[in-house]
């Protein structure tokens, strides 16, 4: 996250939020994502982490929560005045100017080749072998935020084009190919910054 920072600080000025208000759906967003609708108790799920702050430190402002759900960063379906961060929901809005998304995989899996040649096979080499929700769970692990998705798109696709994608696409992720085809277009004169 830390690398990130710059992202966050764009995020916190676009919706007009505090860093406190940024956390609640950063936290929720990860919860949501890691567990889904697994039962409780949830003591290791990162919701945990909210009621620990509002037990240790303070509790989250009633109002606080209103301003973002009225910004359409989060959905509230608590019944009452009483807030439970399990009955809060992360609107799209939120999670696609922070979080490398579903939306985000989809575009990923088209963009990246189906086939490849390969100087020693007699057929192309196959490079989407794996089924699509395998390779999900792989871009879900290592593309966590939306800066890293515009990196491995843009890597993907000077990759693509300098024909250098070779290998089939859960090596792709699993290594993080992406970022040595970062490296290497850093390293070339004339070729403008991913960020």
């Amino acid at each position: 996250m830390i690398e990130d920072l710059d992202d966050m600080f764009v995020v916190l000025e676009k919706f007009d939020i505090t860093m406190e208000q940024f956390m609640l759906p950063y936290i929720l967003f990860l919860d949501q994502r890691e567990y889904g609708e697994d039962p409780l108790p949830r003591s290791n799920h990162a919701v945990a982490y909210i009621y620990r702050y509002a037990e240790n430190v303070h509790p989250w402002p009633r109002a606080s929560i209103q301003e973002l759900v009225d910004k359409g960063l989060l959905k509230n379906y608590n019944a009452d005045e009483t807030v439970y961060p399990d009955n809060l929901e992360v609107t799209d809005k939120f999670a696609e100017a922070v979080f490398a998304t579903r939306s985000d995989f989809d575009r990923f899996w088209d963009a990246y080749p189906a086939f490849a040649e390969h100087p020693e096979a007699e057929d192309p080499m196959l490079l989407k072998a794996t089924a699509k929700p395998e390779a999900r769970d792989l871009f879900e692990d290592h593309v966590q935020t939306s800066r890293d998705f515009r990196e491995l798109m843009s890597a993907l696709e000077w990759g693509k084009a300098k024909d250098m994608i070779q290998m089939p696409i859960e090596e792709f992720l699993s290594s993080k190919y992406w970022t040595q085809l970062r490296d290497a277009m850093c390293d070339l004169p004339n070729v403008k910054t991913l960020t």
